[in-house]
């Protein structure tokens, strides 16, 4: 099972804090103020967001200013590519470089080939999709975020019980050679459902419906 990295969780939170913060230019110090809950339940070091800040401002996602006596960016602000980033695939950078097949100097990132839509997790596979259809991989993507976050978030067992089974579905009905549309769309919403109370309590829920809504999930 794909899972995303904690590199790339690091960086999908920050942008969407950013996104939630960019009118007033704020410094990415104040993020780790925060205490952002991450998958394996271990809190962001600031060594960590420097080195994921540098990345996104090297792939373009984010500009600021330098300070000789401050190891991060200053007054960061979203570029054009990030806000597109954030709207258009909820800050997810792994879905980003496949769809605009970017290329960053550092070896944890991971990029496809191919100017289509192109498959998460996969180099060779592309796909079509149709105005209205949700996008297959995208979502079940979202649904394995969502049973890999499954123990850390905010829900009764019976709310995690119908997430589990809603994200299992999906991945089933995802895997077969023709997926049905109508099916996913319904399972889809069903699992944003489910997700809906923890996204109002945690940034683990935050970030499974962001992914839902950028597979097309209504």
């Amino acid at each position: 099972m794909t899972t995303i990295g904690r590199d790339d969780a690091i960086c999908q939170a920050y942008l969407l804090w950013q996104r939630d913060n960019d009118g007033r230019r704020p410094n990415p110090e104040e993020f780790l103020t925060l205490g952002v809950e991450m998958p394996d339940g271990v809190s962001i070091t600031p060594e960590e967001l420097e080195t994921n800040t540098a990345y996104l401002q090297a792939a373009g996602l984010i500009k600021g200013h330098s300070v000789w006596n401050r190891p991060m960016l200053q007054k960061v602000k979203l570029t054009g590519d990030g806000i597109r980033c954030v709207r258009e695939f909820g800050g997810d950078v792994q879905f980003w470089n496949r769809r605009n097949n970017t290329s960053v100097d550092q070896s944890v990132r991971v990029h496809a080939d191919g100017d289509a839509q192109v498959v998460a997790h996969s180099r060779d596979v592309t796909q079509v999709q149709a105005a209205g259809d949700v996008n297959v991989d995208r979502l079940a993507d979202a649904a394995r975020r969502a049973k890999e976050y499954l123990p850390a978030l905010s829900l009764s067992e019976m709310e995690k019980k119908d997430v589990e089974e809603a994200a299992g579905e999906i991945l089933d009905e995802a895997a077969k050679a023709e997926p049905d549309q109508g099916r996913l769309r319904a399972l889809g919403a069903r699992l944003k459902t489910g997700i809906t109370v923890a996204a109002s309590t945690g940034t683990l829920g935050k970030l499974i419906i962001e992914a839902l809504v950028g597979a097309g999930v209504q």
